[in-house]
């Protein structure tokens, strides 16, 4: 690629950027971050299927085995008002 047309793309995409809100960008990067967090955390749960951080498996299947059983108990039980 020719270093013209590489300033050229890199000039629209930082038009591009300092176009959008800002609340964009706060919402991309929270995303993201999330996406690391919980993605490590899984990792590190299939790492721990394996015997080496069982707390941290503990933990997490528990945490996600509540929410699954708080939510399945809101679809089959509802409020009756």
């Amino acid at each position: 690629m020719n270093s013209n047309t590489f300033m050229r793309l890199a000039s629209i995409f930082c038009i591009i950027l300092l176009s959008l809100s800002t609340r964009f960008y706060i919402l991309l990067i929270w995303s993201l971050w999330l996406k690391c967090v919980w993605l490590n955390l899984f990792a590190a749960t299939v790492l721990a299927s394996d015997g080496k951080n069982l707390a941290i498996q503990n933990l997490f299947q528990k945490k996600y085995s509540q929410n699954f059983r708080r939510l399945s108990l809101k679809k089959s039980f509802p409020r009756i008002k």
